[in-house]
């Protein structure tokens, strides 16, 4: 009889020898290297970005870097005078065509270092504004205040000195705001105020910057959100977070005129105007308890000039300034006809360039001496 084979296993089945080894169970990764690995999933391409970009040559700090010069710790903002951080200097350098240096002075202003109050026999005129007013792409010998203090000397002008008193961003609410509680600290004998276009349009917010300024003091400096900022990669962010509304605002037809009123029209200009008016009523009131002087100045419109569009804001602020007795001085029939460019950083920015605040400075000091506003040299 033939020995039968015992049949061998199917492959199908688990052998003896496999049924005796412990079966294997896949482990589990512990949440900690979960965590590492989605971290590194995420981060590890912006971190690729980030170098890229500083290879690059970025961040380039050209974006906002006027942001720099604003004071929000509140200890030395109420020691301080203005609402830049003391002794501080920021170059601008956005767009790199107007690159310039801003330097604050020990009281928080825009210029050269000067006392609380004025120095015995010394006229102080103190200077209220804007953008316009501080010098945003203009150095500090090419400021409205500094042009207007070099002509009122060359015309004849005793001793006297003029403060920078402008903020980028604020309108009459600030500057008002900022004399009652900050600037008559610096006892100045007259107010030169400048009127710009967009300070009806700043009026629309809900308030003004110099109060979400004060908002904000003593929150403390957050070491993130600063880390942040500083890196190539939100400088990327931003500038395309910029590009892609000027391309909406351009291809909707609603491209922004900056600092003008053109787009001001209607009721809601009226309402505005309405705004600006009590403003500088209450600017006035206050400066005639105080027997300072107060004068206001007009910046003729960039975009209105360029268009070639009526003149409309300096006449009424004529007007208004009339009605209010206050003394107007505007640089329109001086800017009338002469180029833009020659005037302003057109066609890059609408803010006036060295040439404009010349023109304007010496317009209004040829009315200080001629209404015997300031005194004369002996």
């Amino acid at each position: 009889m033939s020995e039968v084979e015992a049949p061998q296993p199917s492959s199908s089945e688990p052998t003896e020898s496999a049924l005796a080894r412990p079966q294997r169970k896949r482990r589990k990764l512990p949440w900690q290297r979960k965590l590492l690995f989605a971290s590194v999933l995420f981060f590890g391409p912006l971190v690729l970005l980030e170098g890229g970009l500083r290879l690059m040559g970025w961040p380039t700090d050209r974006i906002r870097t006027i942001k720099k010069l604003i004071n929000f710790d509140k200890a030395s903002f109420d020691e301080a005078i203005g609402v830049f951080r003391p002794k501080s200097t920021s170059k601008i350098s956005w767009p790199p065509e107007l690159a310039y240096t801003a330097k604050i002075n020990s009281l928080g202003l825009r210029g050269p270092e000067t006392t609380l109050e004025p120095a015995e026999g010394t006229f102080r005129i103190l200077c209220l504004g804007d953008s316009t007013t501080f010098g945003f792409y203009v150095e500090e010998n090419e400021t409205l205040p500094h042009q207007l203090q070099t002509s009122l000397l060359a015309g004849g002008a005793g001793t006297l000195e003029t403060v920078n008193g402008g903020c980028g961003g604020w309108s009459i609410a600030s500057e008002t705001q900022f004399f009652l509680e900050r600037g008559a600290r610096l006892k100045p004998q007259l107010v030169v105020l400048t009127f710009c276009g967009n300070d009806l349009a700043d009026l629309k917010r809900e308030r003004s910057n110099y109060e979400a300024q004060k908002a904000q003091l003593g929150q403390g400096a957050s070491f993130l959100k600063d880390a942040l900022y500083s890196t190539a990669t939100y400088e990327l962010l931003l500038r395309g977070k910029i590009a892609w509304k000027r391309a909406r605002q351009k291809s909707a037809g609603r491209e922004p005129h900056p600092l003008s009123s053109a787009a001001i029209e209607g009721p809601e200009g009226e309402r505005l105007w309405g705004l600006y008016e009590g403003h500088l009523t209450r600017l006035r009131d206050e400066l005639r308890k105080r027997k300072v002087a107060l004068v206001v100045s007009y910046l003729p419109d960039a975009w209105r000039l360029q268009e070639g569009l009526e003149e409309v804001d300096s006449g009424r602020l004529g007007k208004l300034c009339a009605r209010l007795k206050i003394p107007y001085v505007s640089g329109y029939p001086s800017f009338k006809g002469r180029p833009v460019s020659e005037l302003y950083h057109a066609p890059i920015d609408a803010h006036q360039n060295a040439e404009g605040n010349r023109v304007l400075a010496a317009d209004v000091a040829r009315f200080l001496l001629d209404q015997g506003l300031v005194p004369k040299k002996k």
